[in-house]
C-alpha cells in the first residue's frame, strides 16, 4: 500500500505553459531582440515547442536550462538548435557540458564563466525569475536590484485539472491516509505560492514539500553538483522529510525499501529519478508531449500511465 505520494509540480499539478512563455521572453532578452507576445516568441525560439519536448526527453527538467541550451546552440534559427541537440543524442548532464564548451567558443569567455551554474547561467536564471515573479516580488525575494519594470507572468497560472478537481483529488487521497508530498525544481516562492492561492497547500505534508532551494543548499553544503533531477535527491528528501540529513541521503545511509511510495511525474527526468530512488512511478500525460509520451513511459517501465492526476483515485493503493 502506498503511504506516501510525491508529486512533481510542473506538467503534473501546475501548467508549464507560463514557464515556457517566460523562457521564451528571457531568450529574446539575451539575444537583444524585441520582447513580443510569448506565443510568437515560443514559435520563434523553441521550434513550435518541439525543442522543449526534445530536451525534456533528454532529462532536462529546468526552464533555466532550456534558456541556457537554446542560447548555447543557437546559430540561425530554432530548427538548427533542435537538429544540433538531436544529433548529439546526449542526456542532460552531457548536454550541459557540450553547451558550456560551445558558449566558451562563441563568447570567448573562460569556461568557468559560461558553464551551467556559472555567472552567465545565473544571470539568465535571475532574468527568468524577474520576468516570472515581476520586478517588485523578485527584488523582495532575492534581494537583487531589478533589471526593469516587469509584470509577474505567474499571476495567470492555473492548475491543469482545474481548482475544484485538484482539491477533490488531493482530499480523497489524503482521506485514504496517504501523506502527500512534493519534489519540484521550482524555487521558492513559486514552489508553494500557487498551491496556497488555490487553497490546496494544507493538504500536503509540509515536511515533505521540497523545492529547488533544498537542492541548492545541499549542493553548497555538501560540495556536490548535479543534484537536480534525474538525480533522485529531491524525491529522497521529500520521502524522508526536510530534517533528514543531506549527508545521509547522498551517502546512501537510509532504508532502501520504497514499496510504500509512489512518485507522480510527467517527464523523463521524473521517471529516471524515481527509478534511481527505487520507487514506483506514475506518469501523467499532461506534460508538453501529451499522449505522445505514452510509448516512452511504457518502454521505460512506468508502473502507471494516467491521463492526469485525477486518475490517481482509481489506483488501488
Amino acid at each position: 500500500m502506498y503511504r506516501k505520494i510525491i508529486f512533481d509540480l510542473d506538467g503534473v499539478i501546475t501548467s508549464e505553459s507560463v514557464f515556457w512563455d517566460t523562457a521564451a521572453v528571457t531568450v529574446a532578452e539575451f539575444m537583444h531582440q524585441p520582447v513580443l507576445s510569448p506565443a510568437i516568441l515560443r514559435e520563434k525560439y523553441f521550434y513550435g515547442d518541439r525543442l522543449i519536448r526534445l530536451v525534456k526527453n533528454c532529462g532536462v527538467n529546468s526552464n533555466w536550462d532550456l534558456v541556457y541550451l537554446t542560447l548555447a546552440f543557437w546559430e540561425t534559427d530554432s530548427r538548427g538548435v533542435f537538429e544540433a541537440i538531436s544529433a548529439l543524442d546526449m542526456q542532460a548532464f552531457d548536454l550541459y557540458r557540450a553547451a558550456g564548451e560551445r558558449l566558451a567558443k562563441k563568447t570567448g569567455r573562460p569556461p568557468a564563466e559560461v558553464k551551467r551554474g556559472g555567472p552567465l547561467w545565473k544571470e539568465m536564471a535571475d532574468s527568468f525569475q524577474e520576468w516570472f515573479l515581476g520586478s517588485t516580488t523578485f527584488s523582495e525575494v532575492y534581494g537583487l536590484p531589478p533589471r526593469g519594470v516587469r509584470p509577474g507572468l505567474w499571476e495567470s497560472e492555473e492548475p491543469l485539472v482545474g481548482r475544484d478537481s485538484l482539491y477533490r483529488t488531493l482530499l480523497a487521497l489524503k482521506n485514504e491516509g496517504i501523506s502527500l508530498r512534493i519534489g519540484t525544481a521550482r524555487p521558492l516562492p513559486e514552489g508553494v505560492a500557487p498551491l496556497r492561492r488555490w487553497g490546496v497547500y494544507d493538504l500536503f505534508d509540509d515536511e515533505g514539500v521540497i523545492t529547488y532551494n533544498f537542492i541548492r543548499r545541499a549542493e553548497e553544503q555538501q560540495g556536490k553538483t548535479g543534484l537536480g533531477k534525474p538525480h533522485p535527491y529531491i524525491f529522497l528528501k521529500a520521502y524522508f522529510g526536510k530534517n533528514f540529513p543531506d549527508a545521509d541521503i547522498l551517502a546512501g545511509r537510509y532504508e532502501k525499501d520504497f514499496s510504500d511510495c509512489l512518485v507522480v511525474g510527467d517527464a523523463g527526468a521524473d521517471l529516471f529519478a524515481a527509478r534511481a530512488m527505487g520507487a514506483d512511478f506514475a506518469a501523467v500525460l499532461t506534460g508538453i508531449a501529451g499522449e505522445d509520451a505514452r510509448p516512452f513511459f511504457a518502454e521505460n517501465g512506468a508502473k502507471y500511465i494516467l491521463p492526469d492526476i485525477t486518475a490517481l483515485e482509481g489506483i488501488r493503493y
